[in-house]
């Protein structure tokens, strides 16, 4: 998916996967050309996915599961049970309810479809891209309503993604930025997840009700910087230009 000025994808199942690349230490080459046009044909035909060699893994899970036992590199093999089951929760919860809500912003919301129809786009021709775009956002509304986000009133899409946010802050421990998500001083899935999903919230130019509640979730919002410091050091000064002044430092 298109890179973004402040974030490495504007997808972020595609961001989860690159952080969790960077956290395992594992070479990579980024393909956003999609010359590896082959995902299509992989079962999922999802993005993100991974060439190496002749295989072909597509869906950002299924691809850290591939390389959790292809290169011996699962970031998970310490958690306990408990730790297990709470990573899966909130991955759903993540996956598949805030997931769908940063959507409604971005192609459904007006405010959110005026700037991804320029920023999604930048090689489409200005004078093809209102001609164009529009088919594009048709079909995005048209998979949002069947899954049902885009049925709800404004009011309903700002309820549910404030208490997303107050579930998963809940759980974000004070020492989060210095110790990762579950506090073992080293990465997990769960912080791949958090950074790939709520750095798209924060660090990308479309305001929102759920960007607004997430910027007041202190412990949250330092522990996800603090993640975009340490494994993109290259956008973390214009990823926290972003920020309110008074929560970039």
């Amino acid at each position: 998916w298109t890179p973004m000025p402040h974030v490495p994808s504007s997808s972020p199942f595609c961001m989860k996967l690159e952080t969790y690349l960077r956290m395992a230490g594992i070479n990579y080459q980024v393909d956003t050309d999609h010359e590896l046009a082959k995902w299509k044909k992989s079962p999922t035909a999802k993005l993100p996915c991974i060439a190496y060699r002749a295989e072909i893994i597509a869906d950002s899970s299924k691809c850290i599961d591939w390389i959790s036992k292809q290169f011996g590199k699962s970031l998970d093999v310490e958690l306990t049970p408990r730790e297990v089951a709470t990573s899966i929760l909130l991955k759903r919860t993540i996956e598949e309810s805030v997931y769908f809500i940063m959507g409604y912003y971005r192609w459904i919301a007006d405010a959110g479809w005026n700037y991804i129809r320029h920023a999604y786009f930048p090689d489409m021709p200005a004078i093809l891209n209102p001609i164009i775009t529009p088919h594009i956002r048709r079909d995005m509304l048209r998979a949002f309503h069947g899954q049902g986000i885009a049925r709800y009133s404004p009011e309903d899409v700002a309820k549910m993604g404030r208490e997303n946010i107050d579930a998963v802050a809940a759980y974000c421990r004070p020492d989060a930025h210095e110790k990762f998500f579950f506090g073992h001083g080293h990465p997990t899935s769960i912080d791949a997840v958090m950074l790939g999903f709520l750095g798209n919230i924060l660090f990308v130019e479309i305001d929102s009700p759920i960007r607004q509640h997430l910027l007041l979730k202190e412990d949250l919002v330092r522990y996800v910087k603090s993640l975009m410091l340490r494994y993109y050091p290259e956008l973390a000064p214009l990823a926290f230009s972003l920020l309110p002044p008074d929560v970039r430092s």
